[in-house]
């Protein structure tokens, strides 16, 4: 958990949220999707996006999204987005 804090882009967002809640809500499950994605190259602030990160030479096929749900009740928070050329076991 501490892992994927530390690569989010939200972690302060997300340190913020997680504080907030009750005690009886911290206990997450953790959901694992893949999501399909038309693969394209764009030139966005400064970066190139668009390369998977599990192989930068192809470009994203996928995205293997990382979602915190409260056990008993409660928000649910998006951790990490990681564009990936193709999502095996």
């Amino acid at each position: 958990m501490r892992d994927l804090r530390s690569r989010s882009v939200q972690d302060s967002n997300l340190q913020t949220a997680l504080n907030e809640l009750k005690p009886e809500q911290r206990l997450v499950n953790i959901l694992f999707d893949e999501v399909k994605l038309e693969s394209c190259l764009r030139f966005t602030g400064g970066h190139v996006v668009g390369h998977a990160d599990n192989q930068p030479e192809k470009l994203a096929t996928s995205a293997l999204a990382l979602e915190l749900v409260c056990h008993y009740g409660g928000p649910r928070f998006t951790v990490r987005i990681i564009p990936v050329a193709r999502v095996n076991a």
